[in-house]
């Protein structure tokens, strides 16, 4: 099946993989912890929601979610460095900045990542990027 929001999704996997050969990146959610020997990527639909000053028009998201590492144990004393995690959101958003123009990741569409967040928590330990795009509304102009 084709469409834009599958498309969309498939192009940026793609594009996440050239901008993290070493992770394994992978259409889907998860929530729990990477005990991987590399980082790993999941990118899902997140939602659809028409602008309100022009129901023509649709914002959708999509949520990239980074896990670093975690394969190796940590003494009773060490604690995790936080700044992998923000050197994770800098990369991502430095990432995607020259994908911003229709057509660059999807006939039809134009997206940025337009928020990012961490969750350190010892049984999280990941990094949420929010990729909204601007395009026509399928709800109102259909597919």
């Amino acid at each position: 099946m084709s469409n834009i929001i599958t498309t969309w999704r498939e192009a940026v996997v793609a594009h996440l993989q050239t901008l993290f050969p070493d992770a394994d990146v992978i259409s889907g959610q998860r929530t729990n912890v990477n005990r991987r020997d590399n980082p790993l990527i999941r990118v899902w639909s997140h939602d659809w929601t028409e602008m309100a000053r022009d129901i023509q028009f649709a914002t959708p998201t999509l949520t990239i979610r980074y896990f670093p590492t975690r394969s190796k144990q940590l003494a009773a004393d060490e604690t995790r460095d936080v700044g992998e995690l923000e050197q994770a959101r800098a990369d991502l958003m430095a990432g995607f900045a020259d994908k911003r123009k229709v057509g660059d990741l999807a006939a039809g569409l134009s997206c940025r990542i337009t928020g990012t967040s961490t969750n350190d928590a010892d049984d999280a330990w990941y990094v949420d990027a929010t990729v909204t795009a601007y395009t026509l509304n399928l709800a109102a102009v259909g597919a």
